[in-house]
């Protein structure tokens, strides 16, 4: 299964398209993120009521978009498919005509768009997350700008896989639970993938099973890291169809529905959930209504997991604690105690075991041994004692020796090579010399024989009048 699973979707009161709530995609849609968050309703002023306050009214059809076959930023991304669509945008499975791969263009929603401000917030939003390269974190490629006025498009990498949410539901189908054993590989990755991102100050805000991808090999992806929550909450600020905080409601901690800044902990807090669910089959709180969820989260406390160990139902109460001061450090060190706690229940009943045994040993070794014991056991420290010595002494004249016998092969090798460089020094020079000897030698040899030809020269023009008279007579 693809990455981006297409929405089952549903006729709306008001003639819209809206995605089933319990439809599972890698966008995170699977669940409302806020009371509100479908489409229905949009702000408009209306000029005849005298006020700058929005109103209320019905939002016109939103257009089908890109289709398949057609080709967007310039003609580079072909598209093959429609992956998801939702509140948050449309994600189309793309092919790249540059670098020839596949990957997903994510179609920001137009309220956002055609926001300058908004889309400020956007492309900072969008440098902090690209610059995240994590095995466990999908990549953020490029932000694109359409062809036509006002389209923006996160370029993200494909993986192909079923989501968290998918995962659940077919390990449930096929084991009929699923265990700390088959959970803690996911939730491994999932944490050193959050504290990778809290490490370099960026926040998820929206962790949920449905922005969890799993590959085929066991690998896990984790989705839309901070985008969803930025584009929600901007789409929060120029529309009333969208409101309240960015998240998914079963999954947010007490700060997000206070109203609070979100920092790491609100992270921990949405994994502690998904770890319960993954546990126990169900949510620690849930409700339809937003008002009485918000109220369980804000006071009251997740049951234990019927068949967990204490300590790992210890850990999650902990991860899930209304105080993100009273949180875990980190992700990882969660996850730790959660599975830590299983491998220390497990093997407390042999530590019991080996301990009662030693107890026993070391009562028939007492009764046995009780009127000699204190003059052979000093005996055998005195021994030991001077055994420790000898060998510390050999030890350190050995290492003496060693340091000394390094000194002296040092030295000879430094005496070596400098011996060496000398002689090598001395045949260079003395080349050198014979070479300048050798010149020497041809100059004047050269000198010479100028000199003898212009004298073999000097006689030639003496004699040649005597011999062009000789040769008329």
């Amino acid at each position: 299964m693809d990455e981006y699973s297409s929405k089952t979707m549903k006729e709306s009161p008001d003639g819209g398209a809206r995605p089933l709530a319990d439809n599972s995609s890698a966008l995170g849609y699977d669940e409302p993120t806020m009371k509100g968050d479908v489409y229905g309703a949009a702000p408009t002023a209306d000029a005849d009521d005298g006020y700058d306050e929005p109103t209320m009214r019905e939002a016109p059809p939103r257009p089908i978009g890109p289709r398949v076959g057609d080709r967007l930023v310039g003609g580079r991304y072909e598209v093959l498919s429609e992956l998801g669509r939702g509140g948050m945008g449309v994600v189309y499975r793309c092919l790249d005509g540059v670098s020839g791969i596949e990957v997903a263009l994510k179609a920001l929603p137009p309220e956002v768009a055609h926001n300058r401000e908004e889309m400020e917030d956007v492309r900072d939003n969008f440098q902090l997350v690209s610059r995240l390269v994590h095995q466990n974190i999908a990549a953020v490629r490029n932000l694109e700008k359409g062809d036509s006025i006002g389209d923006y498009y996160i370029v993200m990498e494909l993986v192909t896989g079923e989501n968290l949410r998918q995962w659940m539901r077919r390990t449930r189908r096929e084991k009929g639970e699923i265990t700390i054993d088959d959970a803690m590989p996911i939730l491994r990755q999932v944490a050193e993938a959050l504290d990778y991102a809290h490490g370099k100050k960026v926040m998820h805000r929206d962790v949920k099973p449905g922005n969890i991808m799993l590959s085929s090999d066991g690998q896990a992806k984790v989705m839309d890291f901070g985008l969803a929550a930025q584009i929600h909450s901007s789409l929060s600020h120029v529309s009333l169809a969208y409101h309240g905080t960015s998240g998914t409601q079963s999954y947010m901690a007490p700060e997000q529905w206070r109203g609070k800044a979100q920092g790491a902990a609100a992270d921990q807090y949405a994994l502690a959930v998904m770890a319960y669910e993954m546990l126990s089959g169900h949510l620690p709180f849930d409700a339809v209504d937003a008002d009485v969820l918000k109220k369980a989260v804000l006071e009251e406390t997740a049951d234990p997991i019927d068949g967990l160990p204490e300590s790992s139902n210890r850990a999650l109460q902990r991860a899930l604690s209304k105080n993100a001061a009273d949180r875990f450090p980190t992700c990882g060190e969660f996850v730790d105690a959660l599975s830590g706690a299983k491998a220390s229940a497990s093997s407390s009943g042999a530590l019991r075991w080996c301990l009662a045994a030693l107890l026993v040993a070391v009562a028939i070794l007492c009764s046995y041994k009780y009127f000699n014991y204190r003059n052979f056991e000093k005996k055998r420290i005195e021994a030991v004692t001077i055994e420790l010595q000898k060998r510390r002494e050999a030890g350190a004249k050995a290492a003496e020796i060693k340091a000394a016998e390094e000194k002296r092969l040092q030295e000879a090798e430094k005496a070596a090579e400098e011996k060496r460089l000398q002689e090598e020094a001395a045949r260079k020079a003395a080349e050198e010399k014979r070479l300048q000897e050798e010149a020497a030698r041809k100059a004047a040899e050269e000198k010479q024989l100028k000199a003898e030809v212009y004298r073999l020269w000097g006689i030639l023009k003496k004699t040649k009048p005597a011999i062009d008279a000789n040769k008329y007579d």
